[in-house]
């Protein structure tokens, strides 16, 4: 965050999503991802706003589609911060029932059950796979009663495996291209329309993904730069500002558990 104050909590990826839990004061540079980002407060507010000239608005729980400009601040706000893959059946549920036009306010029903949810795992969970289950359960109470479907084609999603499974080395597109059996303009063109994003950009988000699970774990930032096949630790500290709003290094896992204001009794 710029003009960050403190930054205390937990980070947890998964196939198709992850989870930032803590408490936090400050504001977040203005930053876009390809992820669309439910944001769930457990304890106070925070403020959101969007480019050019939107005023900073208070939410208790919102979804923000990905790709849109966006900046956060809060004043010791413990707040759970969770990214879903657009592709992911996940994906296409919250944005069948929120749209992708603009910050979504959460109703108010579905924020109180999904609050609770989150800071009783946050209060009770020793072990990320506790949270890890609380924020997907999150996810299905938003999408309740919408239906799953893969809308991906296949050969994109097998391209996508195969690009997880070599971002340590170089990744060539025609190489990936030929290895789902299409040709490069093809794979080009249908790679764009399936996942919203350009070859490139999309490899750095998963870059910056595996990067923020090396760092979640214990890993320096030199050497989560290294495992996710950044060129250097300032590539990929340049990398997760532009997509997150902070620097790596802000990220402090020894985050307190207590919610002094528990959702349930507000």
């Amino acid at each position: 965050m710029a003009d960050t104050d403190a930054v205390a909590g937990r980070v947890y990826v998964w196939l198709g999503g992850s989870l930032w839990i803590g408490r936090s004061s400050g504001t977040t540079t203005m930053h876009v991802h390809h992820a669309i980002q439910i944001t769930l407060v457990l304890e106070g507010s925070v403020q959101l706003k969007t480019p050019p000239d939107a005023e900073w608005t208070d939410y208790q729980a919102a979804v923000i589609p990905s790709h849109l400009h966006h900046t956060l601040r809060s004043s010791r706000a413990v707040s759970a911060l969770i990214w879903v893959e657009p592709e992911s059946p996940e994906g296409h549920a919250l944005l069948d029932r929120f749209g992708s036009d603009g910050i979504q306010r959460i109703p108010e029903v579905l924020y109180r059950e999904a609050a609770t949810v989150m800071a009783s795992a946050y209060e009770d969970s020793h072990n990320g796979a506790g949270l890890i289950a609380a924020a997907q359960q999150v996810v299905d109470i938003l999408t309740s009663g919408v239906r799953r479907h893969v809308a991906v084609d296949p050969r994109i999603l097998s391209a996508i495996e195969i690009i997880r499974s070599r971002l340590q080395g170089p990744i060539v597109q025609d190489e990936i291209a030929e290895a789902v059996f299409l040709s490069p303009s093809r794979f080009r063109h249908l790679f764009v329309e399936e996942t919203g994003m350009a070859f490139r950009p999309y490899v750095l988000w998963l870059r910056l993904q595996k990067a923020l699970e090396c760092i979640s774990a214990g890993e320096s930032p030199a050497n989560a730069a290294v495992a996710a096949g950044f060129s250097d630790t300032a590539h990929m500290t340049r990398t997760f500002s532009r997509m997150f709003g902070i620097t790596p290094g802000l990220l402090d896992q020894k985050s307190t558990r207590k919610i002094s204001r528990y959702v349930q009794g507000e």
